[in-house]
């Protein structure tokens, strides 16, 4: 029997649930500065759309119009993240602060980011990620300048209409790197890790497709099997059974005969704690 923890994320699709991200933190901020060193390189004239999606983006400063420190996010500015991505129909950004995902649809015209109504995941967070959330929409939502520094790892900064100043720090995303769009996948992966059949002492992750419609409905889990490789991105819990929604890519290395798949982590869509020491009985 499992134990449900954190559930769902509601990430089975790239639509978030519209919930508006309201409430008012751009005044009294803690001011304690610190200096940041920016890297010399140069400036793109005009951003285009793949200069911002093809990297996820970390904060590393946040600063008010007075250019002192905004705490309540400079304080976790390394989980706080932002990605851009497109569809045929819509260009969208993603963001958060380490608990639920936030974003909007966008456009980018003259170096000019507009994000439309800002929607959310509803998960339970601490008060002062609540805090950071709450801002965090607020700063992002509506018109803002963006300025670009290539580099290995590129330098967005957004400058607010207010006159907040959020340095991103890129690095680049699987698509980028691969030149291809992915196959998405699910996976159930079971907390106990058995042997790999190959005889050795290593142990490999025990997986079984998890099937959604178009809809984002379960309809079917495939077989169990042991999985022999690697998933980028993702750090298996010894305690937890996880839902992961996968990137699939298609790679012909040059040391292996024929093509292989990579796998990448997008999301941990469902998440429960193993109360049994080898969890799911029906083992492969």
């Amino acid at each position: 029997m499992l134990k449900t923890s954190a559930l769902s994320l509601g990430l089975l699709s790239s639509t978030l649930l519209l919930t508006s991200c309201q409430g008012t933190l751009l005044s009294g901020q803690d001011s304690k500065d610190t200096a940041v060193v920016m890297p010399d390189t140069t400036a793109v004239a005009t951003l285009k759309h793949t200069d911002l999606s093809y990297y996820h983006w970390q904060l590393i400063s946040v600063k008010d119009g007075s250019g002192h420190p905004v705490t309540v996010l400079d304080d976790i500015k390394q989980q706080v993240a932002l990605d851009f991505g497109q569809s045929p129909s819509d260009s969208w950004v993603s963001f958060g602060v380490g608990c639920n995902r936030m974003g909007g649809s966008y456009s980018l015209n003259s170096n000019v980011l507009v994000v439309t109504t800002v929607a959310s995941t509803e998960m339970m967070c601490e008060p002062k990620i609540n805090d950071a959330e709450r801002l965090l929409a607020q700063l992002m939502q509506g018109s803002s300048q963006l300025s670009y520094k290539k580099d290995a790892a590129p330098l967005l900064t957004q400058t607010t209409a207010n006159g907040y100043s959020l340095v991103w720090q890129g690095a680049q995303t699987a698509e980028a790197r691969y030149k291809q769009h992915p196959d998405i996948v699910f996976w159930r992966v079971d907390h106990h890790k058995p042997p790999c059949p190959d005889g050795s002492t290593k142990t490999c992750l025990k997986v079984r497709p998890v099937i959604y419609d178009d809809k984002g409905i379960k309809t079917g889990e495939g077989p169990w099997s042991l999985f022999v490789g690697d998933i980028e991105g993702y750090t298996h819990d010894s305690t937890v059974n996880t839902v992961l929604r996968l990137k699939r890519f298609v790679v012909d290395p040059v040391d292996v005969k024929g093509k292989q798949f990579v796998y990448v982590l997008d999301a941990v869509v469902e998440s429960a704690i193993a109360d049994t020491p080898y969890g799911i009985a029906d083992t492969p």
